[in-house]
């Protein structure tokens, strides 16, 4: 556990949070920090307009591997669960030459209000699936603001949302097109 004092959901949120790390990266957290990490990302994660990413990015000290301690950046990006955020986001990174530190991805079920407030962590199956993105990058670069790698990491969910939404009707031209070549093959 934690040995700092923090609330019920904050626990949940640290367990699913921590999750899938291995035991022997998870020891090499420092528990004080693993505490301000936690404390930090599970008020980001408090509050999210429905149906809508949120994303923060801020400075802070890396917390794993051999850049521990070093200055770092720290990307949340909180999102409804969907496929290729994380290959999109890494990719996005490597584009832009920014090292990548380390990476949570925890997946959670919640429940929230109207306005998107956090009501409750919900068992697997239940309420809503969001999809939570810690990511500790190098320093930008002076050609390279906080504000345009929000707006790139924005278009990057742009796309993403393009791609999944349009998901079904590409497989069925797909699968159509399929069909088509293998029945001009029969008539050869």
């Amino acid at each position: 556990g934690l040995p700092c004092d923090i609330c019920d959901q904050e626990r949940r949120f640290a367990e699913h949070f921590f999750l899938r790390l291995p035991l022997a990266a998870l020891r090499k957290i420092h528990p004080d920090h693993a505490c301000k990490l936690i404390r930090e990302a599970f008020a980001f994660y408090q509050k999210r307009a429905p149906k809508k990413p949120a994303i923060r990015i801020r400075e802070s000290i890396c917390s794993t591997g051999k850049q521990a301690g070093m200055p770092t950046l720290i990307i949340e990006l909180l999102n409804d669960d969907k496929p290729f955020l994380v290959n999109s986001l890494t990719n996005l990174l490597s584009t832009l030459n920014l090292s990548l530190y380390g990476l949570f991805h925890p997946i959670f079920n919640v429940q929230r209000d109207t306005k998107g407030q956090l009501i409750a962590f919900k068992a697997m199956q239940e309420g809503q699936t969001e999809s939570f993105i810690h990511a500790e990058i190098a320093t930008l670069p002076d050609t390279l603001s906080i504000a345009k790698l929000t707006e790139k990491i924005n278009d990057m969910l742009h796309h993403i949302d393009l791609a999944v939404n349009d998901w079904s009707a590409m497989l069925s031209q797909a699968n159509h097109a399929t069909a088509s070549l293998a029945c001009a093959q029969d008539y050869n």
